[in-house]
């Protein structure tokens, strides 16, 4: 039987999620026109004994319940914390709100054999792979990550071994100190065995004869090289041997799997650049995790535990690479493979805001959010009864373990292959809950586990809490999702469950709110937008979450499976069915608004939306134009008020950068000639990826033809008075007017002609005139094609020239 303490609620896929049309709307300091404010009183009752954990004052005991004070003056009290999440937490659940308050972690796989019972495959790669694994030092350096590497590892026997460590490992073997698990890690060999006995020695090949190949230990290893301690060969080189974990007990009769020896000497390896791979700080952070790095002391990884320290002068590891780029790496030959996909990979959401975002504020980057609701510690009223203290084994669930937390084929009992992070079709089964119990469970606890217990002071069964939930500037509809979570949207027999040792029926408890607010209406309000965005999503997730917040038929479908338990669902390929299913609690919604309610909602909240996108576009369009028309201070105004529906608008940047543009326009409006636009030109670099970029060019095109205008009207009006000028100077007048960009026009031509006609006549006979120099088109004639014009130039020079 598959067996679980919690179960899941669906949680909603991107598309989705709920996000109000008026979250951008949502502020501190502008209050909704129908916003409200207000207060619920808040009674808490335990239905069955509770304990939250005491870590409220520093030093104090930790099995005690939360409190402050000491002996006789002690206030127990759930914090305000705990509560919130509670509430937070069901909200989200009933609103269609994102899944986002989830750790991104990425998992590791290791399926070393696949026996005849194991019917699924995890898509672990290493095993097929071995060939394209590699050793090398992992080191940090200037805050980042390498891997120098030495190549291909070779194996060293034990009995080798034993002739550099004086018989150590035989021992061990003789000893049977392999039986533990924590005395078959790398950490144990080096602190046990090895004691700092050195590690680098000159080695020769050792091939393996037929006598060796026992299929029983080598079969996973035979394609690494062997070697041992240099005799003869004339090929030996320097080594360094490395201690590995091992998964399984070891004996003298499989001695010789041994260990590892990496080529080279670690100094002259670390000395190498050629040999190094960068390790990415996304593939580090997964190493860490994988290694539980950062967690209690307790829980660290021994071998990394051991190697930790040693990381800026290089610690031994295996990896995998794709030409010069890492793939992934770790402490022993077949290490644990990180999957594809993270947990947040596989349940990505965009950033809008949801509706328990908008309620209880959000802290994603540029969508920062305070919240709106403030609650209150929940104190314990009367005398309390204080329960002995109590021995409890609590497993922490894993998000790793597929067959329980992923969704799967559902119409299948049983799976030949499952989703998982590695292979199939990924997707999260939602949010965790622990289904209701009618009791407490009482745990045996066997001398194995006396490391896992977990103590607690429970308060009694009936102790009362009492605190109160303000709120600010809500609107109905989310002062209805706040009631609905605090009730279960006005559900009967229905309970929550709180503290550390729910998974065992503690910490059940009911309830009660009161307030002057109607509670049904506003949760009918609630309703109507809930069945409006997605009707069979929020029944779906309302059902089993009030299944599960239902007292349980028969409990143990709720008790803990043992590791081995584990393990045989995996191989069975059995998976964890929804809990309405498992229990076969089909819990009533009860349903506050009718069909023609529904639909009326659904014409208004339409309405809203689109009136809402209209504001929207108002204000921004009139800010373009705005700025089109050169009204700075205006245009900045504007995007305030488009700003205030769009929290997503990044107003400061874009005033800032209204501030250039003005500045830049002015400079625009003193410009006389197109070479001096071409200069400013230039500055547009500076918005070139900017969404102004397309409104300057359009402002420098505009601004260039507003040029040729006036320069045209300024020729238009300028007489030309070359009278009976030189040539030199003719040409000097006229090539002010070229530098000025001034068009000649027909007027003008006739003057230059009329005046090169009585400059030839005058200069006829003088032998040094310009007239003397060329023969058309030769200067000065190539002068005159360009004022007259090549079919103008021509018939002058032939009038002027003929006998």
């Amino acid at each position: 039987m598959v067996k679980s303490p919690y179960n899941f609620v669906p949680a909603p896929s991107e598309g989705e999620v709920f996000t109000p049309h008026w979250a951008d709307d949502v502020s501190h300091d502008i209050p909704f026109e129908d916003g409200e404010s207000g207060e619920i009183s808040v009674c808490i009752t335990a239905e069955t004994p509770i304990f939250v954990r005491n870590g409220h004052a520093e030093g104090e005991e930790m099995n005690e319940f939360c409190h402050v004070g000491k002996e006789a003056d002690k206030q127990y009290f759930i914090p305000a914390t705990t509560f919130k999440g509670l509430i937070r937490n069901t909200l989200e659940v009933i609103s269609q709100s994102g899944m986002k308050q989830i750790d991104d972690s990425r998992h590791s796989i290791r399926q070393i054999m696949k026996t005849k019972d194991v019917i699924i495959d995890e898509g672990y790669e290493l095993t097929g792979k071995k060939d394209d694994i590699y050793c090398g030092y992992l080191i940090k350096k200037d805050d980042r990550y390498w891997i120098y590497s030495c190549d291909k590892p070779y194996k060293i026997r034990y009995t080798d071994l034993d002739k550099i460590f004086d018989g150590g490992f035989s021992r061990n073997f003789e000893n049977g100190v392999s039986n533990n698990f924590d005395e078959r890690t790398g950490a144990f060999k080096y602190e046990n065995i090895i004691k700092g006995t050195e590690l680098e020695h000159i080695f020769e090949e050792h091939p393996l004869d037929e006598t060796d190949k026992q299929k029983a230990w080598v079969s996973i290893f035979q394609r690494l090289k062997y070697v041992r301690l240099k005799s003869v060969d004339k090929n030996a080189f320097w080594g360094r041997i490395v201690c590995t974990g091992q998964a399984s007990e070891y004996s003298a009769k499989i001695s010789r799997r041994g260990e590892y020896v990496f080529r080279g000497r670690k100094e002259e390896i670390l000395k190498d650049d050629k040999r190094k791979i960068e390790v990415l700080q996304k593939q580090m952070d997964t190493f860490l995790f994988l290694n539980r790095d950062g967690k209690k002391d307790s829980e660290i990884l021994k071998d990394w535990k051991y190697w930790k320290d040693s990381i800026k002068t290089g610690i031994p590891v295996f990896f995998r690479k794709k030409d010069s780029t890492l793939i992934d790496f770790g402490l022993t030959f077949m290490y644990k493979q990180p999957v594809r996909f993270s947990t947040k990979e596989i349940l990505s959401y965009k950033p809008d805001l949801d509706l328990a975002e908008c309620i209880f504020g959000s802290i994603q980057k540029n969508y920062e959010l305070k919240g709106r609701v403030f609650i209150s510690d929940m104190k314990a009223k009367g005398k309390v009864k204080v329960l002995p203290l109590l021995d409890n084994v609590l497993s922490s669930p894993k998000s790793s373990y597929s067959p329980f937390y992923l969704n799967q084929d559902t119409n299948q009992q049983t799976l030949s292959a499952y989703n998982t992070y590695q292979v199939g079709n990924p997707s999260l089964r939602g949010f965790k809950k622990y289904p209701i119990r009618a009791n407490e469970s009482k745990q045996t606890i066997d001398s194995s586990k006396q490391k896992l217990i977990s103590r607690s002071m429970p308060l009694s069964k009936g102790t009362v809490f009492e605190g109160k939930i303000r709120f600010h500037n809500l609107k109905r509809t989310e002062i209805g999702a706040l009631i609905s979570s605090l009730t279960l949207h006005g559900s009967e027999n229905v309970f929550y469950n709180i503290g550390a040792i729910k998974p065992l029926g503690f910490g059940r408890v009911k309830i009660a709110i009161d307030t002057n607010f109607d509670q049904d209406s506003l949760m009918k309000e609630f309703e109507k937008f809930m069945r409006v965005h997605n009707e069979n999503a929020w029944k779906n997730s309302l059902k089993e979450l009030l299944a599960m917040s239902s007292i349980a038929a028969d409990e143990r479908t709720l008790d803990y499976m043992t590791l081995e338990n584990f393990q045989k669902v995996k191989n069975q390929g059995l998976y964890l069915q929804q809990y309405s299913k498992i229990s076969e609690i089909n819990k009533n919604i009860r349903f506050l608004a009718t069909p023609a309610e529904i639909e009326e909602a659904r014409i208004r909240i339409k309405n809203e939306i689109n009136v809402n996108k209209e504001r929207k576009e108002y204000y921004l369009n009139l800010a373009k134009n705005q700025l089109e028309n050169d009204a700075y201070d205006e245009a900045s105004k504007s995007y305030k008020l488009y700003a205030e529906s769009n929290r997503k608008f990044d107003l400061k940047t874009t005033l800032s950068e209204i501030e250039k543009i003005k500045k830049l326009f002015i400079k625009f409006t003193e410009l006389n000639t197109s070479d001096d636009l071409s200069v400013l030109e230039s500055s547009l670099k500076d918005f070139y990826h900017t969404k102004w970029y397309q409104l300057l060019q359009n402002k420098i095109q505009q601004i260039k033809t507003d040029i040729r205008k006036r320069l045209l009207q300024l020729a238009a009006e300028e007489k030309l008075n070359l009278d009976d000028s030189a040539f030199d100077k003719i040409k000097a007048e006229l090539k002010k007017r070229e530098k000025k960009n001034i068009a000649f026009s027909e007027e003008w031509r006739k003057e230059i002609e009329e005046s090169l006609k009585r400059n030839y006549v005058h200069e006829k006979n003088n032998k040094k005139s310009e007239w003397q120099k060329g023969a058309f088109p030769k200067y000065p004639w190539s002068d005159i094609i360009k004022w007259l014009g090549p079919d103008k130039a021509k018939a002058l020079y032939e009038e002027l020239t003929k006998p």
